[in-house]
This record gives C-alpha cells, sequence and structure tokens, in this order.
C-alpha cells in the first residue's frame, strides 16, 4: 500500500517538477552553447570590422564571452551532477522500501 502511495506521488507532483528542472537545465545548455559560439564570432570576425575601441577590444571581448560560457557551462555541469545524485538517492529509498518485500519472496 505504501508502494502505491509513493508511486502517486512521485507521478503526480515530483515527476512534472523533475521534468521543468530538466527543461530548464537544456535551456542553459543552449544558451551557453549560443554564448560561446557568439565569443567565437567576435573573437574571429570583430577585429575586421573596425570596433570603437579598435581590433584589441574585440579580440578580448571574444575572449570573454567564451571564458563566461565555459565557466557557465561548468556550473551547469555541476548542477547535472547534483541533481543526477538526488534521483539516484531517491530512487534507493524507493528499492529500501521495496527491499522487504523482495525478501519476503524468496
Amino acid at each position: 500500500m505504501a508502494l502505491i502511495g509513493l508511486g502517486a506521488i512521485d507521478i503526480m507532483f515530483l515527476l512534472p517538477l523533475l521534468m521543468g528542472v530538466l527543461g530548464a537545465m537544456f535551456g542553459f545548455l543552449v544558451a551557453v552553447v549560443a554564448l560561446f559560439v557568439s565569443g567565437g564570432f567576435v573573437f574571429a570576425m570583430g577585429p575586421l570590422a573596425a570596433p570603437p575601441g579598435g581590433p584589441m577590444t574585440a579580440f578580448l571581448a571574444g575572449v570573454g564571452l567564451m571564458a563566461a560560457a565555459t565557466f557557465l557551462g561548468a556550473l551547469l555541469t555541476v548542477a547535472t551532477v547534483g541533481l543526477f545524485n538526488a534521483v539516484v538517492w531517491y530512487a534507493r529509498l524507493h528499492f529500501r522500501l521495496l527491499k522487504p518485500a523482495i525478501d519476503n519472496q524468496g
């Protein structure tokens, strides 16, 4: 009976919450990739466009954008690993509930 209640809570409340968090993380991933590509574009093409601060300004701005994207990607990786570990911990709690029932079968 407890397992049915736990499954209902998982499906009704936790699954939509997890899907929202995963959707937000995917959005951040797309933003990080777009920021890195735009930094590469500024790095490569900015000095040729004669920016107001000179070619070195565009060069350094491109490097800065790519560095920011790398930093945000690293933070996103840490958050993804933490989320995965939390889901595994939660699944082990389910197994702990099921283990007495499995042991009684054998």
